[in-house]
């Protein structure tokens, strides 16, 4: 929590920063603008400057000239003498004289409208480079802080997924081991009838078909994620598997839930048994874990266009926010400090890859009244 504070904190910071920095050079170009402005003014104020003293100098003095009146004294200009020391002196600068009776407005520099707008054009260049340069570091730079703080955040999700399910798996684990262990000191210290041995047999056995199943989870979870589980494809009839499926759960939940079934016969599937069996189990499991004891839970497997597996139960439902999320590894609905249905957050992982694998498509509808149906259509 410390880190992702300080993620933000690291975020604010370099956007201010930016802004900062985009802004002092906006205005250092603004600065450099005024700067050669002025420079520019002053350099046609030092030619006007030149051009009054040598009128006062009586340098410009020809019979052609005109009469003007400065500081109480009259001054001839001539226009030709003019042009003639200005094209000598100032070549970059050619001048025109106005028909203008003052003198401070008689002198005019052709170059001077175009050198002010070649110079503001410039500044616009600039101006224009900066905003752009500016938009795009900025881009890169929330696209940048958006990838880490969704990193983080993924990270921070990964990690409580992890704790979650270390908690899960240590409680899935240890229920069953102290149960049996519970067992074999009864069988141990009591003298006890055949009945009340069977009978502590039969639910040892359940434990141990209860652990067994958890470490397959566990196990083909880890090799689907790093790609050494090797999938055997071949022909298998997936009716028949489903079928023992159920069987299987309608004997082991026996009293406790209403199993029925609508299995078309003689479908085929290519694929891998071994996982497809895992799928399947996981989905009944599934249905029997959110379930209410003593409700319905209804499994077909019908072939029209596609071949449709159909897992539907009574319990509390998934919403919609949820229904995507439930498939992500170690994720599990709710804290699990508070949780009391049991699992570990792998089983629905292993049907989305297994499904994906078998070129099947997995999603969860909503059941009517109330619960959940899981559907996985083989295209």
């Amino acid at each position: 929590m410390k880190s992702n504070k300080f993620i933000y904190f690291l975020a604010i910071f370099i956007l201010v920063a930016f802004s900062w920095w985009f802004y002092s050079l906006f205005e250092l170009s603004r600065s450099n603008y005024q700067s050669d402005k002025l420079l520019l003014d002053k350099k046609y104020e030092e030619l006007r400057k030149d051009f009054y003293h040598q009128a006062f100098k009586n340098e410009f003095k020809g019979e052609n000239g005109k009469p003007f009146l400065r500081w109480g004294n009259v001054l001839n200009v001539d226009e030709e003498r003019v042009k003639t020391y200005f094209s000598k002196t100032y070549p970059d600068e050619p001048i025109s004289m106005l028909n203008s009776t003052n003198l401070d407005s008689v002198l005019f520099f052709n170059n001077s409208e175009a050198n002010f707008s070649a110079l503001q054009s410039k500044f616009k260049r600039v101006e224009r480079m900066w905003i752009a340069e500016g938009i795009t570091f900025f881009v890169v730079l929330m696209l940048g802080i958006w990838f880490v703080i969704r990193s983080n955040l993924k990270v921070i999700a990964a990690e409580n997924q992890q704790r979650n399910f270390l908690m899960s798996v240590t409680h899935e684990f240890k229920t069953p081991i102290s149960s049996i262990k519970l067992y074999l000191q009864t069988l141990q210290k009591r003298v006890l009838t055949k009945v009340q041995i069977d009978h502590i047999i039969v639910n040892s056995l359940k434990d141990i078909e209860r652990l067994n199943e958890l470490s397959e989870n566990v196990l083909v979870a880890t090799k689907i994620e790093s790609q050494g589980y090797q999938y055997e494809f071949h022909d298998f009839s997936l009716s028949d598997l489903v079928s023992e499926e159920v069987e299987k759960f309608r004997h082991s939940k026996e009293g406790d839930f209403t199993i029925h079934d609508d299995i078309e016969p003689d479908i085929m599937l290519r694929g891998d048994k071994f996982t497809m069996m895992i799928v399947i189990s996981n989905l009944i499991e599934n249905a029997c874990k959110y379930s209410e004891p003593n409700s319905t839970i209804n499994v077909s497997l019908l072939k029209l266009n596609t071949t449709k597996l159909q897992i539907s139960d009574q319990g509390i439902g998934i919403s919609d926010k949820f229904k995507e999320m439930v498939f992500d590894k170690f994720y599990r609905i709710g804290n699990e400090n508070t949780r009391r249905t049991k699992g570990t957050g792998l089983g629905l992982y292993i049907v989305k890859e297994v499904s994906k694998k078998h070129n099947a498509k997995v999603k969860i509808l909503d059941n009517v009244p109330k619960g959940s149906i899981f559907e996985i259509e083989f295209l």
